[in-house]
């Protein structure tokens, strides 16, 4: 019985994954990294966060993980304190480094567990052992996805952090309005 009940539920996941991926490609467009980005971090900010003054882009970087493939990321601060950062995330292939292609597909990761993005959907980018194509989010940018996600703001927590007072009113909306901003 346990058997027949995986099927469905694999099914339902897909489907969630499919509906996800459909429904972005619309909003989902390549920016560019130096002019365009921060206007749109702005705007994002503004829409899912109301107009928290504290939303802003911190950081941005581009490294390179497999052939033509590139990963962006961007670090936005999306509260008043410390830890409130949140690490967005773009696996896609480039034209040339630095210009990433423009797609019609494109998919939206959330991690779970104790992992970030990178551990989650590119864990073979920081390990030898395992070919880089074998990551989730490369093997998604080579079948021709635009792939985005996140890192939750518990991910830039440091390990030595041992006063965890920051996080009691840290929930599941918080969490939505982050990943809404990671989608805007």
């Amino acid at each position: 019985e346990g058997r027949d009940m995986r099927t469905p539920i694999k099914w339902v996941v897909w489907l969630f994954i499919w509906s996800i991926t459909s429904a972005m490609t619309p909003w989902v467009r390549p920016t560019a990294l130096d002019s365009q980005l921060p206007p749109a971090v702005a705007k994002a900010c503004q829409d899912a966060v109301l107009g928290t003054p504290s939303c802003r882009l911190v950081e941005s970087e581009r490294r390179l993980v497999d052939d033509g493939i590139a990963e962006y990321s961007y670090t936005l601060q999306v509260g008043n304190g410390e830890h409130d950062v949140i690490v967005l995330h773009r696996v896609v292939g480039e034209i040339l480094p630095g210009v990433p292609l423009i797609l019609q597909r494109s998919v939206f990761l959330v991690h779970g567990d104790v992992w970030g993005f990178r551990g989650a959907f590119l864990p073979s980018v920081a390990s030898s052992a395992v070919a880089r194509r074998q990551s989730f989010a490369i093997h998604l940018a080579r079948q021709g996805q635009d792939v985005w996600g996140i890192d939750l703001r518990w991910v830039q927590v440091p390990a030595t952090t041992t006063d965890f007072t920051f996080m009691r009113n840290w929930n599941l909306e918080m969490h939505a309005r982050d990943v809404s901003t990671g989608l805007a």
